[in-house]
């Protein structure tokens, strides 16, 4: 994004260089504010951490720096079909971007949906989900539904020493489990456009690529996604709401079929499914190291029956970006939101 910075950054802690563009965020007289969320990032692997999404505009020219330069949305759009092209924290901020607008929502004769109207597939479907009303839950059932999850679990996090941990391995290169999940290590970094160009850090290192996937289904008609409402250690409300499978490393999971979580076999090696979008993303690179996601979104059939956990529910994308405004989805599912595209192209 324009602006990407921890707070410690920003308030120049490590008496580092100014971040380009920055007052344009904090200077309301520079700037109309017209997207604003605070939201979550992993709650499996960070504690509690939010940042601040903002999108702004301006009506000054202002000198683009040569590490800087202008896209459209449509090209940022069409860079997400790129494995590993468009980082962690702009699909964050592209997911707050909505659709379409409510005035486009009531007509029902805008441009978009007539030109796409005529040659039925996957975009138009995504419209017809932002836009009809006829949805499995009401919204009013939702709420109540994330309402009884948050009920049903209880959270409690407590800090321990690294010597207390059990069946961790504490070596002088790392901190490490097994070959199921991540390790701790440490870089050495040199970064010459950085606020600061040198420092060192611990950074997380996943053993192999994770999965994230929204599976999606017509239900009278109309494209549903079936979320998960996913308790993680460090979510800050208990639960979250995230794709239908999001987990970490492939390959252990293929092998210890115990391990899967519900619906995964619907994603992998699975051809009765019709796969929508299906990219390598890579994850924050300044707190993992080469951590990478397949992203997928898969379509199955409307006469197949799927039998639901109660912590799973069918929502509409016009339901999911409504409740998305309210920091109630997880970053695995903002992922997927942002590389959803109305337009062919």
């Amino acid at each position: 994004p324009t602006v990407q910075a921890t707070k410690s950054n920003f308030t120049q802690v490590h008496k580092g260089k100014s971040i380009p563009y920055l007052e344009y965020f904090t200077d309301d007289k520079k700037s109309k504010v017209l997207i604003d969320q605070l939201q979550s990032e992993q709650g499996g692997r960070f504690l509690r951490k939010r940042n601040r999404n903002i999108i702004i505009t301006i009506q000054e020219n202002i000198e683009i720096l040569p590490d800087f330069r202008w896209l459209t949305l449509g090209e940022l759009k069409s860079l997400l079909k790129i494995d590993n092209f468009v980082n962690m924290d702009s699909r964050s901020v592209i997911s707050t971007i909505p659709f379409i607008d409510d005035e486009s929502i009531n007509s029902t004769n805008g441009i978009l949906k007539s030109k796409i109207v005529k040659n039925r597939n996957f975009n138009f479907d995504l419209i017809n989900s932002i836009s009809n009303k006829n949805s499995f839950k009401t919204k009013k059932e939702l709420i109540s539904w994330y309402t009884s999850q948050k009920v049903n679990y209880e959270l409690n996090v407590k800090k321990i020493n690294l010597s207390n941990l059990k069946d961790w391995i504490i070596s002088e290169e790392s901190i490490s489990y097994n070959d199921r999940y991540f390790k701790i290590i440490a870089v050495e970094v040199i970064a010459e456009s950085r606020e600061v160009p040198f420092w060192t850090q611990p950074i997380l290192k996943d053993l192999n690529i994770g999965l994230l996937g929204f599976l999606t289904k017509k239900i009278s008609g109309v494209l549903h996604f079936l979320v998960q409402a996913k308790v993680e250690p460090g979510n800050l409300d208990i639960i979250q709401l995230s794709p239908t499978v999001s987990c970490s490393n492939i390959n252990y999971r293929n092998k210890n079929p115990k391990t899967k979580p519900p619906f995964y076999d619907y994603f992998i090696n699975n051809k009765r499914v019709e796969i929508s979008f299906d990219v390598l993303q890579s994850e924050e690179g300044g707190r993992f190291y080469h951590f990478q996601n397949r992203n997928m979104i898969i379509e199955i059939d409307e006469s197949e029956e799927v039998k639901i956990p109660d912590n799973y529910v069918f929502m509409t994308l016009n339901q999911i970006m409504e409740f998305a405004k309210y920091s109630m989805f997880d970053m695995e599912a903002r992922s997927l939101l942002s590389c959803l595209n109305l337009i062919k192209n």
